[in-house]
Formats: C-alpha cells, sequence, structure tokens
C-alpha cells in the first residue's frame, strides 16, 4: 500500500536536486530507500543529490565493487548507507545491521534483487520508513522518477 506517490519528469540531471528536496522533507530516521532502474538511469546520481541534500559534504560515489559505502554527518546525527545489489547482495546479518540504525537512511541500488530473494523478504517488512524509488528514461528521453512512500 503506497501512503504517498508522486512522479517527476527531470529534463537534466541538476533537476534530480528538486526530488531530493522533495524526499527530504518527508523522509524519517531510521528510513530504507529502495532505488530501481535501468544501468545509467540515475540511481548514484540521485544519491549524491539527496546527500547533499541531508548536509552530507562527502563525495557520494557507486558502492558496485565495495558493496557499502557509508556517510556520516555527526552534526545531523545522520549516517547514509549506500548499498548497490548489482554484483552482490550483503549477508542479511549485514543488512540486519544497518536497518537497525536509529541514525540510518539506507539507500539501495538495485532492491528489485532483495525480492528475487526470499531470505531478504522479512527485511522488508521491518517497521520503518520505507520509500521507492524508480527511474526510467521516457519516450521522449527524459527521466522519469516515481516516488512511493511503502508504510
Amino acid at each position: 500500500m503506497n501512503i504517498e506517490s508522486k512522479v517527476f519528469i527531470v529534463k537534466q540531471v541538476d533537476e534530480l536536486s528538486y526530488v531530493a528536496d522533495y524526499l527530504k522533507e518527508r523522509i524519517q530516521k531510521p528510513c530504507l530507500i529502495l532505488l530501481e532502474g535501468d544501468l545509467g538511469a540515475g540511481k548514484t546520481t540521485f544519491i549524491q543529490y539527496l546527500a547533499l541534500a541531508l548536509g552530507i559534504e562527502e563525495k557520494v560515489n557507486s558502492p558496485t565493487f565495495t558493496k557499502i559505502h557509508e556517510y556520516i554527518d555527526k552534526s545531523n546525527d545522520l549516517t547514509i548507507y549506500h548499498l548497490d545489489l548489482y554484483r552482490e547482495i550483503p549477508s542479511i546479518d549485514e543488512l540486519e545491521e544497518i536497518l537497525q540504525d536509529e541514525t540510518g537512511i539506507v539507500c539501495i541500488e538495485w532492491a528489485n534483487r532483495l525480492n528475487e530473494n526470499l531470505e531478504y523478504e522479512g527485511l522488508l517488512n521491518l517497521r520503518i520508513q520505507k520509500w521507492s524509488l524508480k527511474i526510467k528514461l521516457n519516450q521522449a528521453g527524459f527521466r522519469e522518477l516515481e516516488v512511493n512512500q511503502l508504510n
């Protein structure tokens, strides 16, 4: 069940900041953000804009080869956990640990891979705020972002 849903059409990459600002005003820690989209759709770029909107000054990079990146802003009591499941899914213990961090916003790229594995089904039922963000290129060649609050 979606509590809130909104679609954004993004013509230029820097317009992802508007979507990041929209989400920033609505998310509550702890939070899980599930991102889906084809290669090059803008998942990592969106997380860069979200981190910036949340006050993270450190450069955000894709964790494709490292599994998990952490970005910490002690002044706002915030940790962004950035995961990329394209190559490998972390163990269920690793995911449970970061999802229990009360200061955490967990952003998972290629989140549809969790749905493909029943072992992870319970993680998606945790009582934390959950959002999905689906990015696709529309027929005009613009990014279309569908943002849904899941609980």
